[in-house]
């Protein structure tokens, strides 16, 4: 997991915005949430969304292609999912 933490770090520093990049993150996230990590896995989620937004993801780009278009639709709502999930308060 340090080698991992390490290329994510140093993908950030780099400024690395890709939907891979937001997909890694919302993997990384979970695998600290699952390990107790959570402070880690909040940062991890926040960077996720962040680039997400930055990416514009949850606006339609109306001159992409096809696979683009599915690529931006499937990780937006596994982000918006994954915290509906994460935020969920027990009954």
């Amino acid at each position: 997991m340090t080698e991992t933490r390490r290329l994510w770090e140093l993908e950030q520093e780099q400024g690395v915005l890709s939907i891979p990049s937001v997909q890694a993150a919302t993997i990384l996230g979970r695998i600290y949430f699952a390990n107790g990590m959570d402070k880690m896995g909040w940062r991890t989620w926040t960077d996720a969304v962040a680039i997400a937004d930055k990416l514009n993801l949850y606006t339609v780009k109306p001159h992409s292609g096809e696979k683009e278009r599915i690529s931006r639709t499937i990780t937006a709502w596994g982000i918006f999912s994954q915290q509906a999930y994460e935020l969920k308060i027990p009954t």
